[in-house]
């Protein structure tokens, strides 16, 4: 078994999913753990865990309620209640995001899919 280390950074991942022809569970795809205020959001900073099966890299990231709304726009989860900002609240970092450690077979066939937006 072989193991590959996922890192995603970009402005906004809304969901992320695997569909591999070999199941490779991705923890906590949505980003629904830890559940976050309704219509508001948590930031986590640089080394925090608290997001379940991540680990928070660059400056920060946030996970937000499906709910949120800023200037009359609802920033609505692709799948789930909550997704997550990767440049998070204090910086607005290219370089922010989460990474996440997944196990794979030699060999194996993997399609990784997630949804991205910038608001």
């Amino acid at each position: 078994m072989r193991t590959i280390r996922l890192t995603v950074a970009c402005v906004a991942v809304l969901t992320l999913a695997v569909a591999p022809a070999e199941a490779v569970p991705i923890v906590n795809g949505s980003f629904e753990v830890p559940t976050v205020p309704f219509g508001g959001f948590t930031n986590f900073a640089v080394g925090s865990t608290a997001i379940t099966g991540w680990t928070v890299v660059g400056v920060d990231s946030s996970v937000v309620s499906g709910s949120f709304t800023q200037s009359g726009i609802v920033f609505q989860a692709q799948s789930g209640n909550q997704w997550i900002d990767l440049a998070g609240v204090t910086s607005n970092s290219m370089s922010s995001g989460v990474t996440q450690t997944v196990a794979t077979m030699i060999g194996g066939v993997y399609d990784l899919s997630f949804y991205v937006g910038s608001a």
